[in-house]
């Protein structure tokens, strides 16, 4: 009951919030979750799923609706009246709702988010002018960390069929790596819009997507996967011999783009090119992630480490804000 009390006040609360575009996505990513966990990822591994559990479950998430249903019917129903009797009621054309989608070129931004410039400084020249719905940055460290869990869980994979590691030894949320990433990937693949067959496909065939434009406020299930990624991956983090070496890799790395960046400076030299700014922050955040991978200290070490978490934590915070 509880959980289905708490999962039902979250959805309540983002209904009322009155965005019905964002509330759908967020019930199709639910669902699949739930599906997921259900289906082909049960507990335990491969075990089956008994008809008395899928029961529970399914009442469990039948209940959270009814009450998430509930807290909010006071702004669901006049927003279904109102639907029905507006402009959009039989939804938006096919040109229309193919507005705002992702422009391809904008994933350069997902690792060096100034490469475009910025509206603060009114020098952005992307897609149309609507930078915050397109910016999937958040945060070069989240995002390595995010692909280093995928790549562990590959790697931790092939491992367990070779049986040299015990599933028990695993980290917390490993056995939902597989989900998020595909559910970051499909959100990417569907935010491109027009740019791909995927979405028109979707926008076609699959009941509920026709009924909204701008393709690319499906990143949020690319930010969602990729948080959750980056925290499996922090769970993942050890100071091994390999992640060192990728380390002083990413300083080489970093030290190229900013010297790159220094060169442009020169060659362009009175002419508004952002990616430089782009370049010269993106090199500077890599070279400190890199740095704090190489003296991340044993976890023997209680106060380093601990020390060491803080600035972790303080570098993932200030990162996405700072641009």
């Amino acid at each position: 009951l509880v959980p289905s009390l708490s999962l039902g006040v979250c959805l309540g609360m983002q209904w009322l919030a009155g965005h019905a575009q964002t509330s759908f996505y967020s019930g199709v990513a639910l669902a699949a979750y739930g599906l997921w966990r259900l289906v082909l990822a049960p507990d335990p591994p491969g075990g089956r799923v008994r008809p008395k559990v899928l029961a529970r479950v399914t009442g469990g998430f039948f209940l959270a609706a009814l009450i998430g249903f509930g807290l909010a019917a006071v702004q669901l129903l006049p927003t279904a009246e109102l639907q029905g009797l507006s402009q959009r009621a039989a939804g938006p054309d096919y040109d229309f709702a193919m507005t705002y989608s992702l422009w391809p070129l904008r994933l350069i931004a997902f690792f060096s988010p100034r490469f475009f410039g910025h509206p603060a400084t009114g020098d952005y020249w992307g897609y149309c002018c609507n930078y915050w719905e397109d910016n999937g940055y958040g945060g070069l460290l989240p995002l390595l960390l995010a692909i280093g869990a995928v790549i562990g869980w590959v790697q931790g994979g092939r491992a367990a069929r070779a049986s040299q590691v015990a599933p028990d030894r695993r980290p917390k949320g490993y056995s939902l790596i597989p989900f998020f990433a595909l559910l970051a990937i499909v959100g990417l693949l569907l935010a491109l819009g027009i740019h791909t067959p995927l979405y028109p496909w979707v926008f076609e065939h699959i009941p509920g997507f026709g009924q909204f434009q701008a393709p690319a406020r499906l990143l949020v299930w690319w930010t969602f996967g990729i948080a959750l990624l980056a925290g499996v991956g922090a769970e993942m983090w050890r100071p091994t011999l390999r992640v060192k070496r990728v380390a002083r890799y990413g300083v080489v790395v970093g030290l190229a783009l900013l010297l790159a960046a220094g060169g442009a400076t020169r060659i362009l030299s009175g002419r508004p090119a952002t990616f430089i700014t782009g370049l010269l922050q993106m090199g500077l955040a890599l070279i400190l992630v890199s740095v704090l991978a190489l003296r991340q200290p044993r976890p023997a070490d209680a106060r380093l480490s601990m020390r060491w978490s803080v600035l972790v934590l303080l570098f993932v915070a200030i990162d996405p804000v700072s641009y």
